[in-house]
């Protein structure tokens, strides 16, 4: 039998070490405990990667804020159907589902004169998140001079043009995620992220301590 620690399986995985123990308490991964230290049986790897493929098919926009409004205690506007599909998911923990919950919206890319960055981030129908809402959560991560949101889609050409944001820079310091109007999730006058959501938004950053302080806003979730 092929066994392989913790962190082997983290690699093989994409998650955090964490993730992996998580899943060994939870039964979805099958392992022994020796001493302080898990082995995981390969065969067990691999459901596991088959599972992460129901993940198989690409998402929508409404399955993947299905799920986030699960993660955040809420009730997602979604068929019966939809709904037990998106229970099922949360149960596999938020982190192994990253890129698939990339369906939530379209990442563009700008620069913006930093004398508007403050404007763009108070605009009335900007959802600030990610880097731009780790006060609100509390997150361990100083934001530097970054704005990072969601817009409805109906709302982006508009905004581009009134702040004369300059499209796919080479050095970004604006980070808008296009959500279509019709599964638009947040409220009319809401202007931060739920707690679930900038989490993943840091997790899905190139930055690592972006992703440290999403895996940590994670376990302070679940710690809930």
């Amino acid at each position: 039998m092929s066994l392989l620690s913790v962190s082997e399986v983290a690699e093989e995985l994409a998650v955090s070490p964490r993730r992996v123990r998580q899943m060994l308490a939870d039964g979805l991964l099958r392992g022994e405990q020796v001493g302080r230290a898990w082995i995981v049986e390969r065969g067990s790897v691999r459901e596991a990667q088959r599972r992460q493929q129901d993940v198989g098919r690409p998402w929508s926009s409404r399955s993947a804020w299905a799920l986030l409004a699960l993660a955040n205690d809420d009730e997602p506007e979604v068929s019966a159907v939809e709904l037990l599909r998106a229970r099922r998911r949360l149960e596999e923990g938020l982190e192994s589902v990253v890129a698939k919950l990339r369906a939530r919206g379209d990442e563009r890319r700008f620069y913006a004169h930093p004398s508007v960055l403050d404007r763009l981030a108070g605009l009335p129908g900007f959802v600030r998140s990610g880097a731009s809402a780790v006060d609100e959560h509390r997150a361990d991560l100083i934001p530097g001079d970054v704005v990072e949101g969601y817009l409805a889609a109906s709302e982006v050409d508009g905004v581009v043009r009134r702040l004369a944001l300059e499209s796919d820079p080479d050095q970004p310091n604006v980070y808008i995620r296009v959500v279509d109007d019709a599964v638009w999730p947040f409220d009319p006058n809401q202007k931060v992220a739920p707690l679930p959501v900038v989490a993943i938004d840091l997790l899905d950053s190139s930055d690592k301590r972006s992703r440290r302080a999403g895996r940590a806003l994670l376990e302070r979730l679940e710690a809930r």
